[in-house]
């Protein structure tokens, strides 16, 4: 290109090359974290609500149950953890 807009092609490159790591640890904090209980209660809420507003729309339910179980896991996760250390 003559204009150099874009960069080079080794960036690129180094872009897809580059690796990167999550360890199976971070990776749990960030979804089993107490506060996105609330975040999930809300979304929960909305997409239920979504649900009633919206009847012949049933992926709305699905995604509203998904939210209400991530919201139990969490909340089992973090009171089994109390639970733990507290022993």
């Amino acid at each position: 290109e003559k204009n150099k807009i874009l960069p080079e092609e080794a960036f690129f490159h180094r872009m897809l090359n580059d690796k990167k790591i999550i360890s199976k640890k971070d990776l749990k904090e960030n979804v089993l974290d107490i506060r996105k209980v609330y975040l999930y209660i809300a979304a929960s809420v909305f997409f239920y609500m979504s649900s009633v507003w919206m009847p012949e729309n049933r992926l709305v339910i699905y995604i509203s149950y998904f939210f209400i179980i991530m919201t139990i896991i969490n909340i089992i996760y973090f009171a089994a953890n109390k639970y733990i250390n507290n022993k």
